[in-house]
């Protein structure tokens, strides 16, 4: 596998795990990292396969989803560049609780386990740097899941355009970049009801064609997904 380039490793300083680690516990840990590339999209790993190392993502992006209990797809997380994920799992029990799978063109960074671990073992300061990075982003899913139970499928769709929006206010049109059903499962609601929301959205000024999403006003779309009345 190919060793990590200049650009790469800046890539993989700036996740927050190793967020204020000295250069030299870096390179230590992540010595033996290698970058892998893939040109079609492809199933990166199982729920319960073991988590001996995690990943950083360099272009492209990850889909991290559980199948439902009558099999379905439940996307529960894209990772997009400059991100990190499966960390959490090699810091627990060993085993990846999701699935994840990779588009095309997708370039990840893979850290391997061991290094990362035994570092851990023999400087209490840099366990203590990792576990509080860790739990952060525990916390931040946690609050995720705790608005969506929260929200209505409307107020869950505004959420999104938002989060892809550039501007605070005025007129703006945002790309998805995935397709209505992704969507649909990434914020936890059906396809049909991803339809009943956009079409309830149009009446606040948002419109739909192919993968682009037209928003007459970004702060009058922001009221409505902070409203808490019953027909939002």
């Amino acid at each position: 596998m190919p060793r990590l380039g200049e650009a790469d490793l800046e890539r993989v300083r700036g996740i927050p795990l190793f967020d204020g680690l000295e250069p030299e516990w870096l390179r230590s840990l992540i010595g033996d990292a290698w970058a892998i590339a893939f040109e079609a999209p492809t199933l990166l790993f199982s729920q319960g396969d073991p988590a001996d190392g995690f990943f950083v993502v360099l272009a492209g992006r990850v889909r991290l989803f559980v199948l439902t209990a009558d099999g379905r797809e439940s996307v529960l997380e894209f990772i997009d560049p400059g991100q990190s994920f499966a960390e959490a799992a090699m810091f627990g029990s060993g085993l990846l609780p999701v699935n994840a799978d990779v588009e095309a063109g997708t370039r990840l960074v893979r850290i391997p386990a061991q290094p990362i671990l035994a570092g851990i073992k023999a400087d209490a300061a840099l366990a203590r740097k990792m576990l509080d990075s860790l739990a952060r982003r525990q916390r931040r899913l946690i609050g995720r899941i705790g608005t969506l139970k929260l929200q209505s499928p409307g107020q869950r769709l505004a959420a999104a355009l938002l989060a892809l929006s550039t501007v605070d206010f005025g007129a703006t049109t945002v790309h998805l970049g995935m397709t209505k059903a992704g969507l649909a499962s990434q914020i936890g609601i059906t396809p049909e009801s991803l339809s009943r929301a956009m079409a309830r959205l149009r009446g606040i000024g948002v419109s739909c064609r192919g993968h682009d999403v037209s928003i007459a006003d970004v702060s009058v779309l922001r009221r409505y997904c902070e409203d808490q009345g019953p027909e939002a």
